[in-house]
């Protein structure tokens, strides 16, 4: 091992885990209660990973990462409940607004798709500080791992600052990122060339936010999804006090790269023109525009998952554990991969996995 790495005394019993995303602290919040030690090394300065809230005034606060979830995603909603997280139906009420590539509008009666019924009171963000609060000095942020060597019965991962030494790794960040780090010796070669042909998505996310709800009044739902302009996919976000009116959506693909530099004045005009296209002079004047290039998150670099090349088709090799080093992240998911519910889920796959081979019994 480089002598300029110092092994801390090890994680007794224990495991560390890579990534404090929703992911990884559903995991070591399982690993714990099983009896076993754990760290969890978060490369950033922040928790949550693509979870993320920020306050919009009167209270309130609204999602610049993930927030949907439905009646089918057992995992999140579990959490959610045990943390004390409440949630409210998303609004849907009145039309939804389809505007085509030649121009025409079509007005269409509203309706819930499976992944977007319910959002949580305060915001998805909730859940990530609720996991960070029960694992309190658990977690080292600004810790970017490097390296993980196995050494006998034990793997060492090494940050920039210091080593830790335990008996199981986890890994809980996106592939892209897993494949930065160095595996001595060479995990499941499998996994690896997966997690390198992997990418993840452009998107910016905004939202906008008003006095009030304004479509509501013109019988809208605030959902539109549209073939012309830049920001196609837009929904009501209004939080469920109904105050103030908040409107958002994603610039994804093509779009979102031409902008990702762009000045945020510029980017503030191309969001409100085409909202003022579809909603009208009353959607000309918001209180605030927020919006969040995800991209250009260091650790992240896109959200919601990270997707695989054409010919990378084996779901169950990116979860597939190596020696001593297993997998989490919500694109090692079974079902919902992408999603808050398929993050929570492989965490606590992941979970029963270590404590299984390491004779603890995770919850």
């Amino acid at each position: 091992m480089p002598e300029r790495f110092s092994t801390s005394a090890p994680v007794d019993g224990g495991v560390v885990v890579v990534g404090a995303g929703l992911s990884g602290m559903t995991a070591a919040r399982e690993l714990i209660r099983a009896g076993l030690s754990v760290v969890v090394l978060e490369a950033d300065d922040r928790i949550g990973g693509r979870v993320r809230g920020v306050p919009i005034g009167e209270g309130e606060t609204v999602e610049i990462g993930g927030q949907y979830v439905g009646p089918d995603q057992d995992s999140i909603l579990a959490l959610a409940d045990e943390l004390g997280v409440g949630r409210y139906p998303a609004h849907m009420v009145g039309d939804h607004m389809h505007y085509t590539a030649n121009g025409s509008i079509m007005r269409i009666v509203g309706g819930r798709d499976r992944a977007s019924t319910y959002r949580f009171l305060g915001g998805a963000q909730r859940i990530a500080e609720g996991l960070a609060g029960e694992l309190a000095g658990s977690i080292r942020l600004n810790s970017p791992v490097r390296r993980i060597i196995r050494s006998g019965d034990e793997v060492i991962a090494q940050t920039d600052t210091a080593a830790i030494r335990a008996r199981r790794a986890l890994v809980a960040i996106p592939p892209p990122f897993a494949a930065e780090i160095e595996f001595i010796p060479d995990v499941v070669r499998e996994r690896a060339a997966l997690a390198v042909r992997s990418h993840s998505t452009t998107q910016i996310k905004a939202n906008i936010v008003y006095a009030r709800p304004f479509w509501r009044a013109n019988g809208l739902s605030g959902c539109v999804l549209s073939e012309q302009g830049q920001f196609r996919n837009i929904w009501d976000n209004t939080p469920a006090s109904g105050r103030p009116g908040v409107l958002a959506g994603f610039i994804t693909g093509d779009a979102a790269a031409a902008l990702d530099d762009a000045g945020d004045a510029q980017l503030r005009r191309v969001i409100v023109d085409d909202l003022v296209r579809y909603f009208g002079e009353d959607a000309a004047r918001p209180r605030e525009v927020l919006f969040h290039r995800w991209r250009q998150e260091p650790w992240i670099q896109g959200c919601s998952g990270s997707l695989a090349h054409l010919g990378v088709t084996h779901p169950r090799t990116i979860r597939r554990p190596g020696r001593l080093v297993h997998w989490a992240g919500t694109e090692t998911a079974e079902c919902w991969q992408g999603h808050m519910d398929g993050a929570v889920s492989a965490g606590s796959r992941a979970a029963r996995e270590i404590a299984l081979v390491l004779g603890a019994t995770a919850r």
